[in-house]
């Protein structure tokens, strides 16, 4: 798998999150969550959204 394989679009970051999409550009904007800006377009990186989301699991 290649590095550009690991980038995900907002949307398909949305749905591997479960969050609906308005939910997850907030914290785009107030840079609470891992992304690449690539020009314009905003990109996840699967490891990195992981990781993040595994730092916010308790219990």
């Amino acid at each position: 798998m290649n590095s550009q394989s690991n980038l995900l679009t907002i949307e398909e970051a949305s749905k591997l999150l479960n969050l609906k999409l308005s939910w997850l550009r907030k914290p785009v904007a107030r840079r609470q969550i891992p992304y690449v800006k690539l020009n314009h377009l905003i990109r996840f990186d699967r490891i990195e959204l992981e990781a993040w989301l595994e730092q916010r699991k308790r219990g």
